[in-house]
């Protein structure tokens, strides 16, 4: 709260002072502030001052989370992956219509920093430089864990049950590890070739 004053001040007088100084200075300055919270309930929660609030909110842009605008996922996705490096040696960055579907699945509680971690970790699993369902939904495995490790509510796909889940999670880990080798993977599995395509046309991680 003191650091809050300091900067009402900064705002209401247009000067500020230098640590051991005794002279104001005066400055021309112009605030882009940004936050991941709801000041108003900071405010009211008497975490944030109320004045300060009244003297940035002079003009606001809200951006929703982006579970919230889900149909920004592709050009997100396209723009993100050009900033995603290729592991050496292999090309560029694709995504599959089945992946982006499976992103759209999550709910993204880090938004787009989140997403974009997470294409990283897929991107990581591939070998032919297009990042597939299988690939994404075992990045994504990787943050389920997590949060119910941490006591959160895992986070599945919408209408998956929790045995279903799983089963999807252990076939896509498979097939990533693998780097898309359905043979092997269905070896790994303890199941048959036939059995293993028949999950993934079920899971949508063909």
């Amino acid at each position: 709260m003191a650091m809050q004053g300091k900067l009402l001040r900064l705002l209401e007088s247009g000067e500020i002072r230098r640590v051991g100084g005794s002279s104001p200075i005066r400055v021309d300055v112009r605030i882009v502030a940004a936050t991941n919270r709801r000041l108003w309930e900071e405010v009211a929660a008497g975490r944030f001052r109320d004045d300060l609030y009244h003297r940035l909110a002079c003009f606001t842009v809200e951006l929703p989370p982006l579970r919230e605008r889900l149909e920004d996922l592709p050009l997100l996705v396209r723009e993100l992956l050009r900033h995603v490096p290729p592991p050496a040696g292999r090309p560029a960055q694709r995504i599959s219509r089945g992946a982006l579907e499976v992103l759209k699945g999550y709910d993204y509680p880090g938004n787009v920093r989140e997403l974009r971690n997470v294409l990283q970790v897929a991107a990581a699993r591939t070998r032919d430089g297009r990042i597939g369902a299988a690939a994404v939904e075992a990045a994504l495995g990787q943050r389920r864990r997590a949060a119910a490790a941490g006591g959160k509510r895992p986070l599945r796909p919408a209408g998956v049950s929790g045995a279903t889940a799983e089963e999807r999670l252990r076939v896509a880990e498979a097939l990533a590890r693998y780097g898309g080798h359905r043979r092997r993977a269905a070896e790994a599995l303890g199941i048959s070739e036939r059995t293993l395509y028949r999950k993934l046309k079920r899971y949508g991680l063909s």
